[in-house]
């Protein structure tokens, strides 16, 4: 059965005939309504502009599982507000003006699995506030005004798979202040410059790891030792200048790893020789001006490799021998000057290559043959192109569908 009272702004869903299952009310009917409905286990307030939850509003329903407060006008919450809710596995309090949480907020929630407070005012949390939630699976903070990360912060929260800080103005993080069991942690676009190098220490189960826009300069070559199920990376944006021979040789499971829009002028030789998995490499936009013939030997499995918007003006000849993977390549916006017959040819999956405003004035006839899947070439705005379109137009004469762009 459905009723709907317009006046009321009250939407109740019936199952059976007595037991109430889910309500939406207006900030209004709080303390009216909620202490008649003990059977429910659905809260929607969302949109309801709420701005405060008196401490035993939520008393008598303590079956609720799940709480939705998103987008309100909350700035704090009491002590008492989700007391003896202890079958509560999801609270949505995002999109709110929330700028303090009491220490003992969630104390209650020890089956609490979610827990969504972003885009809210926070610039600091007690060490406690989270100590109770030991269930718990999902913190999502993003968007916050967070400054640091303490060492208890995340300390007891053991079961933590997923933790977002993203969007906030974190500048440090305490050694010891991150969940051993996380597998996504993202860090994205906050004020790190530098990070401990055992911060990552014993995460033995993290998949993703999200850096982009920080301020790093280093990599300290023991960072990302322990991450030995890492399978993707992000490091975009940032301030690096040089990748070591060291720094990533641990990390044998990454399939994705972001470093383009950095200041990185040098990679080792090394540097990517144990990522044998590795599926999609973006070096775009840094000041990389020579790159050692050996440095992609042992990532058979690429598939996307960015290089575009460098400093590059030769390719070794055996630069690219064992791509036999490769999809998509870019080089366009570097100063590369001539291809060799060899150049490409272990790649006969590749299908879009990017060779677009480079110095091209030499290109060996028989470089695209035997490219049997390639489709699109662009080659605008290179000499070669503008002086004998009609030649570069014939390289792919071995392939009807391939396309030359001049």
């Amino acid at each position: 059965m459905f009723i709907q009272n317009l006046s009321l702004t009250l939407i109740l869903f019936l199952f059976g005939s007595s037991h109430v299952q889910s309500i939406l009310l207006n900030r209004d009917q709080l303390a009216t309504w909620f202490p008649l409905y003990s059977n429910v286990t659905l809260l929607e307030l969302q949109y309801r502009q709420i701005d405060s939850i008196s401490s035993d509003a939520l008393a008598n329903l303590t079956n609720l599982n799940k709480i939705n407060l998103y987008i309100n006008q909350l700035t704090s919450i009491e002590a008492n507000t989700f007391v003896g809710l202890y079958n509560l596995t999801e609270l949505d309090m995002g999109y709110n003006l929330i700028e303090m949480l009491n220490e003992t907020s969630f104390y209650d929630l020890f089956n609490l699995k979610v827990l969504d407070l972003q885009r809210n005012k926070l610039s600091f949390f007690d060490d406690r506030l989270f100590s109770k939630l030991t269930s718990l699976e999902t913190l999502n903070l993003n968007s916050n005004f967070l400054t640091r990360i303490n060492a208890g912060s995340f300390s007891l929260l053991r079961n933590l798979k997923l933790l977002d800080l993203s969007q906030n103005q974190i500048n440090e993080i305490e050694t010891n202040s991150i969940p051993l069991n996380l597998i996504e942690l993202n860090l994205s676009q906050n004020r790190v410059k530098m990070l401990d190098p055992v911060i990552f220490r014993q995460m033995k189960n993290l998949k993703f790891l999200d850096l982009y826009k920080n301020s790093l300069v280093t990599l300290d070559s023991s960072l990302f030792s322990d991450l030995i199920s890492l399978e993707n990376l992000v490091l975009t944006q940032n301030q690096i200048i040089e990748i070591d021979g060291i720094v990533f040789s641990q990390l044998i499971n990454l399939k994705e790893l972001y470093l383009g829009f950095n200041q990185i002028q040098s990679l080792n030789e090394r540097a990517l020789s144990n990522l044998t998995r590795l599926e999609q490499l973006h070096l775009e936009y840094n000041e990389i001006n020579m790159l050692d013939e050996a440095i992609f030997q042992m990532n058979t499995k690429l598939e996307l490799l960015f290089i575009n918007n460098n400093n590059l003006s030769c390719l070794g000849v055996e630069l690219f021998s064992n791509q036999f993977n490769m999809i998509s390549l870019r080089l366009d916006f570097n100063m590369i000057e001539s291809l060799n017959e060899k150049q490409f040819s272990s790649m006969k999956k590749l299908k879009f290559l990017y060779l677009e405003n480079n110095a091209l004035i030499a290109v060996n006839r028989l470089v695209f043959v035997g490219l049997v899947n390639l489709e699109n070439v662009y080659m605008m705005n290179n000499p070669i192109a503008d002086l004998m379109p009609s030649l570069i137009q014939k390289l792919c004469s071995t392939n009807t569908k391939c396309k030359i762009f001049i």
